[in-house]
């Protein structure tokens, strides 16, 4: 139930909310990077599948949904929403060997949340967003399949073009580390006479 209540809630955004189609747009991590706050309502969309091989392997499908909407903004202050929606589709089962384990052929994930960033003095800004979704082959079945994440930023500029980054990341999502709050840094540089950006630092880069 709380599955269809989401992706009716997606579904009126998708329709009702003025929208700029934006693949090619930087991922969040280099937005903040730059000093980016959203501009504009956008949304990007991605299909990818695999042909059927000859050795068995599964016909792979998978559609990529991601939309972020402005709620409020001005000089200082932005307010956004955002959502996402993924679906990996295989035409038959596939079993790991040794463990006998089958691997769903239809997996889902859905996820929605709010953001806010203030810009303040001497180019520094600061952002923090909350999201909860799911990623499963039942979404929402249980508490072990709701993902719950949050994230703060802190931005200082380094140069004209360049800055440092400073996080704190929770999620109870992760690899490792589950369920603690999770401290970064990150260095970014622009140079657009190399056509060259990117963000080096712990626990990423890009």
């Amino acid at each position: 139930m709380v599955a269809i209540l989401f992706s009716w809630l997606i579904a009126c955004l998708l329709l009702l909310a003025p929208v700029a189609w934006a693949a090619d747009r930087d991922p969040p991590l280099m937005m903040m990077g730059g000093g980016q706050f959203p501009a504009s309502d956008s949304i990007d969309y991605q299909f990818h599948d695999s042909p059927e091989h000859s050795n068995g392997s599964p016909i792979v499908t998978e559609q990529r949904e991601n939309g972020q909407f402005i709620v409020s903004k001005n000089e200082k202050d932005t307010w956004s929403i955002r959502e996402r929606f993924d679906h990996l589709n295989l035409s038959n089962n596939v079993v790991i060997p040794q463990t006998n384990l089958s691997i769903p052929t239809s997996l889902w994930a859905v996820e929605g949340g709010a953001g806010y960033g203030r810009h303040l003095d001497n180019g520094r800004s600061f952002g923090a967003s909350f999201n909860v979704g799911s990623d499963s082959d039942r979404l929402f079945y249980t508490i072990h399949e709701t993902v719950f994440q949050a994230n703060l930023s802190y931005r200082v500029p380094s140069g004209e073009r360049n800055a440092w980054l400073w996080f704190l990341s929770y999620s109870n999502n992760r690899h490792f580390l589950n369920n603690i709050p999770l401290p970064g840094f990150g260095y970014y540089f622009d140079s657009p006479d190399k056509h060259l950006k990117g963000i080096v630092g712990f626990p990423f880069a890009s």
